[in-house]
């Protein structure tokens, strides 16, 4: 729905996001605002930082039913979640994210702080994310150092169940 690469600054509050594929996608697009936003019903990511974009502020938004329809969201790695960036100095406060299929807020890079948001129901079709997810390895970030994450409340992760020996249901 939303867009853009190579910008600076990039501003994006008190909008009203829903029924499309994915919610904001910001390419190579550093010191990114993403504010007060009500982003819903989405068949892929919600927000998507990628490619150095450093310095994301992404607070006080509400997500709500993100890439939760089987076989409608986009194939590959860290697709279908709500939140998921790549660069360093992400601060990531306040969100609300209820219904998704796959990783709440994940991020590759250094210096991260997410705190106080409040994740239910996560990994509703793969199971091997989680509602807080970060990692080493990836060849542009090959670490994840001096981040804070504190004060989050997460519920409801539910696994993806049939495509294992042991369903849930």
């Amino acid at each position: 729905l939303i867009s853009t690469q190579n910008s600076n600054g990039v501003s994006i509050q008190n909008c009203e996001l829903s029924d499309g594929m994915k919610g904001i996608y910001l390419y190579n697009s550093p010191n990114t605002v993403i504010q007060n936003n009500y982003i819903h019903n989405l068949r892929s990511n919600a927000v998507r930082t990628y490619q150095t974009s450093v310095n994301a502020t992404i607070n006080d938004n509400v997500f709500n039913n993100i890439a939760n329809i089987p076989g409608m969201g986009d194939s590959g790695v860290t697709q279908n979640s709500c939140i998921t960036t790549a660069g360093t100095g992400l601060t990531c406060y306040r969100n609300k994210i209820t219904n998704v299929a796959y990783i709440g807020i994940g991020w590759r890079g250094d210096n991260a702080m997410v705190k106080w948001n409040y994740i239910d129901t996560f990994c509703q079709e793969l199971s091997d994310g989680a509602a807080i997810y970060t990692y080493n390895g990836d060849s542009s970030y090959p670490s994840t150092i001096q981040c804070e994450v504190m004060y989050n409340t997460v519920i409801n992760g539910v696994g993806a169940g049939e495509g294992s020996i042991q369903p849930t249901g």
